[in-house]
């Protein structure tokens, strides 16, 4: 169960699709960054070790989200990992 609390005047019904639109984003982000980058199955133990790798696997996320290619998130990045001119073109343009 979780309580929500606002100072809005907000019908409930309302308030409940708000709150489950919010959670669908929340939930569709995070199950992107665990497919592409199995953020999941990491065993960072320090915490502010962990807060910079979530930071930098957003920033590449959103690099592969933006570059033209048609192909899936993990395609684009074997192809960055073999191919060093796609490497920097995800990362300078």
């Amino acid at each position: 169960t979780h309580y929500y609390l606002s100072s809005l005047a907000i019908e409930p019904e309302l308030a409940y699709r708000a709150i489950r639109q919010h959670w669908h984003i929340e939930n569709k982000q995070h199950w992107v960054l665990d497919v592409t980058f199995k953020e999941d199955s990491s065993r960072i133990g320090d915490r502010e070790n962990a807060k910079k790798m979530a930071l930098l696997r957003r920033i590449v996320l959103n690099l592969l989200e933006q570059h033209p290619l048609k192909a899936s998130k993990p395609s684009k990045m074997r192809k960055a990992a073999w191919n060093d001119d796609f490497r920097a073109e995800l990362f300078f343009g």
